[in-house]
């Protein structure tokens, strides 16, 4: 049996028409094969910073809550486990303002104490996704919480 495939392929590669139909169909398997391996998208990390913005009011709680000032604009950055796919970024609030896309966003807190939540959705081109969310307590008294600040 073996004899009969390897005596097929060495007609088939003699034929020039043959050889490229042969070589197209193990490249497309390749391709397919890798294709089919991707990783969905996988979130490292959600960072609210405050450092572009020139104020003092923000406090880490821990890794997805802060503690925030009313009416103060924050970045919020959404970084990824390293990846070569094109990414869709979808960012929902039920507090605030936000402004921008993509992985980067800047996000303006509401005149108003209370928490609020941020949460992104990252999409591949395949539709597989991840979701994030950090949550900021926005606070009535900024100079009170955040010591130091004016």
């Amino acid at each position: 049996m073996a004899s009969k495939f390897t005596g097929f392929l060495k007609n088939a590669f003699q034929n020039r028409l043959k050889r490229h139909l042969i070589i197209l169909l193990i490249t497309l398997g390749v391709v397919l094969v890798l294709t089919g391996q991707q990783q969905p998208p996988i979130i490292q990390a959600l960072e609210v910073t405050r450092d572009r913005h020139e104020h003092c009011y923000l406090i880490q709680e821990d890794s997805l809550k802060y503690k925030v000032g009313r009416g103060q604009l924050y970045d919020i950055e959404c970084t990824m486990l390293s990846t070569t796919a094109t990414l869709l970024y979808e960012w929902e609030y039920d507090g605030g303002e936000i402004d921008g896309e993509g992985p980067v966003v800047t996000w303006t807190a509401p005149n108003s104490s209370g928490e609020v939540t941020v949460k992104v959705t990252v999409r591949d081109r395949s539709g597989r996704e991840a979701t994030g969310s950090v949550i900021l307590n926005v606070v009535s008294c900024s100079p009170c919480t955040f010591r130091g600040c004016p």
